[in-house]
């Protein structure tokens, strides 16, 4: 799997004070979705010690580690982009669907 940064959304998640310690998970997150099924993308902003042996690495432009639980991989093509739109939001999509236009990014990082 391939995630590439638009500038502008590189920008963003560094803004977000994300160096080359940190980890960005691309999560299926199914909190108060229903079922496991039904889910939205998010980015959690996490610490390296949060990655979780089921967690792959995802090849990336990113200036940290990006990754995926292994069994939410099959919910997203194998080429994807994170892009900001004109009003700040994520925007995740790939070359046959748009993922979300308003993708959550949650800083889980315990300072």
């Amino acid at each position: 799997m391939d995630l590439q940064f638009t500038e502008l959304a590189l920008q963003a998640i560094m803004n977000r004070g994300v160096d080359e310690h940190a980890v960005i998970k691309l999560a299926y997150d199914t909190e108060g979705c229903g079922c496991a099924v039904n889910g939205v993308p998010a980015l959690w902003i996490m610490n390296e010690e949060d990655v979780e042996s089921f967690d792959e690495l995802i090849s990336s432009n990113a200036p940290c580690r990006i990754v995926i639980h292994r069994q939410h991989a099959v919910f997203y093509e194998d080429y994807l982009t994170l892009d900001l739109t004109a009003d700040k939001s994520f925007r995740l999509y790939g070359r046959g669907q748009t993922y979300s236009n308003h993708v959550r990014c949650e800083d889980k990082r315990h300072r």
